[in-house]
């Protein structure tokens, strides 16, 4: 029977007094058992308590193939910090891991080196590196750490997430050098990056040289805050972008926030995606620009084709407008869509845009967003959807004079729409 040993508990340094008692425990646990898990996760480890856990360590490291290290040097000094990875990173150096989460380490280019004994004999699937410090050199290290043994981990990578980690617009281009040789990557983010326009051309290329493979699988993509372009210079990373969502027929998640594609660079996104065909679960579209009723017409056109299996659509910041929303809310109108949460934060969503949301049917909606809409009457959407309606950390309750004013203009509304 396989186990996971998951310290658990507060995040609180781990003293020995509390190492004893956890080696206790899973000593104990462990016995006849193959342990295929470690997770040490979110709890601060001094040298001392971590050797106290060492022993275990080598005697389950053959079994173990996930590993989750995330959050585990944050307040130490920097020499004992980058002691502890290096010597968690010789622990597992003979395993053959599947997982490792190494995310808000701030260990930098010095910790990453310090980390290769991770990347010695693994075949690994996923990994996991945001929030970790990492610069252009960073990502100079880890291309050398997948294509090594005729691109042992490049050939079995399938989640590569390197989320707020300002590597810049080299690190970038080195990221875009090695993405193509990631031949069954499925799942890609960089989310927070920043890499600037010349950055997320870098990537952009990089993803259009992995999707020429017809037998790409990439089905997540996450690159919120780059910088895309809208598409009038032939330089604008849209371009690239646009020609691999087009081989994405497998695409399920999307997230391009912030991006501003403005309405030219949305066209160029959305006809992408319905030549891929595919079917998505997930869309984040915030920060496209001003879209108005214009990219909302855009967007409902498409979302024809994806309201029965979209569960999270977000279109935060976008200046939709109330006829915006309006026009938003009949693709869902027109089919038993399973949306489960809906984002509109900063929108200018007004009556017009409460009775379209307070008419169309949302059967699984479990989360309904529309902070910073000043003039969103809340009254009746309170009335249609009760609590998973957010408004906002300062949302002040209406007083029952402008709550009976409120639901009044809607009643009309729906009632002047179904004449």
């Amino acid at each position: 029977m396989k186990l996971a040993l998951i310290v658990g508990g507060p995040r609180v340094a781990v003293e020995r007094e509390e190492a004893v008692s956890m080696n206790e425990t899973f000593q104990r646990e462990s016995q006849g058992r193959t342990v295929h898990k470690i997770d040490l996760s979110c709890r601060q480890w001094k040298r001392e308590s971590l050797d106290v856990l060492v022993p275990l360590l080598q005697s389950v490291r053959d079994s173990v193939q996930f590993l989750n290290l995330a959050d585990v040097i944050a307040g130490l000094n920097t020499e004992v910090g980058l002691g502890v990875t290096q010597l968690l990173a010789k622990l597992f150096e003979e395993s053959d891991l599947l997982e490792i989460n190494l995310s808000d380490n701030a260990m930098g280019p010095r910790g990453l080196k310090l980390s290769e004994a991770f990347f010695t004999n693994s075949s690994l699937r996923r990994l996991y590196l945001s929030n970790c410090g990492l610069s252009a050199e960073s990502m100079t290290m880890l291309e050398t750490y997948f294509l090594n043994d005729n691109g042992r981990i490049a050939n079995s990578l399938t989640d590569l997430v390197l989320d707020r980690n300002m590597v810049g617009a080299k690190g970038a281009e080195i990221v875009g050098k090695f993405l193509p040789c990631l031949k069954n990557l499925q799942y890609f983010s960089f989310n927070g990056c920043r890499p600037d326009a010349e950055g997320t051309q870098f990537l952009c290329t990089g993803l259009m040289n992995l999707t020429k493979d017809s037998t790409h699988s990439l089905c997540h993509i996450e690159m919120e805050d780059c910088t895309f372009g809208t598409g009038d210079e032939n330089t604008d990373a849209v371009i690239p972008f646009c020609k691999s969502i087009e081989k994405c027929s497998q695409l399920q998640q999307l997230n391009v926030a912030e991006g501003m594609l403005e309405i030219d660079g949305l066209k160029l996104l959305v006809d992408a995606l319905k030549k891929s065909k595919a079917k998505l679960t997930h869309l984040n579209l915030s920060g496209m620009g001003t879209l108005e009723t214009e990219g909302s017409q855009i967007l409902a056109d498409f979302l024809h084709s994806q309201a029965t299996t979209l569960v999270s659509l977000t279109l935060d910041c976008n200046e939709l407008g109330g006829e915006g929303v309006s026009i938003l809310m009949e693709p869902f109108s027109a089919c038993l869509n399973r949306l489960q949460s809906l984002s509109l934060n900063s929108n200018e969503v007004d009556n017009i845009g409460s009775v379209a949301l307070v008419y169309t049917s949302f059967p699984d909606l479990k989360h309904l967003s529309l902070d910073d809409n000043m003039d969103v009457p809340k009254a009746p959407l309170k009335s249609k959807y009760g609590s998973i309606a957010y408004f906002g950390e300062d949302e002040d309750e209406d007083d029952a004079e402008e709550e009976d004013e409120d639901m009044k203009l809607v009643i009309e509304r729906m009632a002047a729409t179904k004449v």
